[in-house]
């Protein structure tokens, strides 16, 4: 695949005009006047940004969709808009609130598989010491009975979980 004469961000630099030409999954070079391969699909990217998926590691929301309450599927959708071609949906609900969330937005994107972009969830404020935007309801004691029922409401798609190391627990929930 050849993208032609767009914007490309190339390290610490854009490069105008540039073409990139992509073999498999590598890219295989990086300039302008390439022409296409007798065969080889060609993009025009003329004012355009060519560039590489964004990661997204904390997001509870986007212009109108929050992660927490609105649909994850419309969330999902104005990510990769975006450019996230990655991202975990921010939660800061109790621990019932997140399990009740969790399950929601697994059955409406069938196991996040609607969703590709969607690397699985993160509580963030479950085991915090204190909280700074979400409410000090959400805020609760280390349990393995609690982790097992979030965990197990989010099918074990929990890439990122937050946790104050000075909590009673911290150091179990991590091992």
């Amino acid at each position: 695949m050849l993208i032609k004469s767009g914007t490309i961000l190339h390290y610490d630099r854009l490069e105008l005009g540039h073409d990139l030409r992509i073999e498999g999954e590598q890219i295989v070079a990086i300039g302008p006047g390439q022409r296409p391969e007798p065969g080889e699909l060609s993009l025009d990217a003329t004012g355009c940004y060519v560039l590489p998926g964004l990661v997204d590691p904390h997001n509870h929301g986007i212009r109108h969709v929050m992660a927490q309450y609105d649909s994850l599927a419309e969330y999902s959708q104005l990510m990769a808009a975006e450019g996230a071609t990655a991202c975990a949906p921010t939660l800061l609900g109790t621990p019932r609130e997140n399990i009740e969330v969790m399950r929601r937005d697994l059955c409406e994107t069938d196991g996040l598989r609607f969703t590709p972009n969607l690397i699985g969830f993160r509580p963030e404020i479950t085991y915090l010491a204190k909280t700074g935007a979400g409410s000090a309801d959400s805020l609760t004691k280390i349990t393995v009975e609690t982790t097992e029922a979030l965990y197990e409401a989010a099918q074990g798609m929990i890439p990122i979980w937050d946790v104050s190391p000075e909590l009673d627990g911290a150091a179990a929930f991590v091992r």
